[in-house]
């Protein structure tokens, strides 16, 4: 009989390796966004590529995870998809800051302020920290409207 000490190092153990391999996933596919063959702008097709390659990447993880621990949990789900946030916020970003350059929309206040050529990265995460907020204020906005 197996008990409850084996298990969980089991647990933990598996949730680590997918942890891992989702975190090597997501490296790949960072670099694969931030090599730079393009001069001007990213290819739109290769941006969708990465993030439909990362989507596939994170759902067969968290099938490997759930069949390895023979049930359907949370962690197994958390552990896959955690690392793939940065991907996505990383992508959302750049897509954002390069709409904002084409159309011209408040860039030359955003360019005042931030130094996208000596700084990108810097812009691209101010861009993403206003992504979260403006999605957690949306959900909190509508939560509370729900239950009001």
């Amino acid at each position: 009989m197996i008990g409850p000490g084996v298990i969980l190092t089991m647990g933990i153990a598996a949730w680590l390796f997918i942890d891992y391999v989702s975190l090597l996933k997501t490296r790949i596919c960072m670099q694969v966004l931030s090599s730079n063959d393009e001069q001007v702008e990213p290819n739109p097709l290769k941006i969708i590529t990465v993030l439909l390659a990362d989507v596939v990447g994170t759902a067969m993880l968290y099938v490997v995870g759930s069949i390895v621990l023979l049930v359907f949990m949370l962690p197994n789900l958390l552990a896959a998809s955690a690392a793939s946030i940065w991907l996505w916020l990383y992508a959302l970003s750049g897509i954002f800051i390069q709409l904002l350059v084409r159309f011209d929309l408040g860039f030359q206040w955003f360019n005042r302020k931030f130094d996208i050529e000596k700084k990108p990265l810097q812009a691209i995460g101010l861009v993403a920290g206003a992504l979260v907020a403006t999605v957690y204020w949306i959900f909190a906005l509508t939560a509370h409207l729900l239950h009001a």
